[in-house]
């Protein structure tokens, strides 16, 4: 992936990414049966259901989990369009 063509795909492949958990995200703020559902199912959610019980695993996702997720997101929104604006005089030369 030395080629600028592989920098792109993999640029976009970043900021798809970054869309996707940015949309669950939100999910989880605006639904909170989405977000119980999703602590019981999945794995990760099921270990912290476990030790600390599912109200208070909701609750420390809605107060810190999900805003670190959204700052994940913003990184990777940032790292993106930094590379592509350094990419842009690959083209131009």
């Amino acid at each position: 992936m030395d080629t600028i063509e592989g920098l792109i795909i993999y640029n976009v492949g970043v900021v798809i990414l970054a869309i996707v958990l940015t949309v669950r995200n939100v999910k989880f703020l605006r639904n909170p049966d989405y977000l119980d559902y999703s602590l019981r199912t999945q794995f990760p959610g099921t270990i912290w259901v476990k030790k600390i019980g599912i109200e208070k695993a909701i609750i420390l996702s809605r107060k810190y989990f999900i805003p670190a997720g959204f700052f994940m997101c913003f990184l990777l929104f940032a790292v993106s369009i930094r590379n592509f604006v350094l990419m842009v005089p690959l083209f131009l030369g």
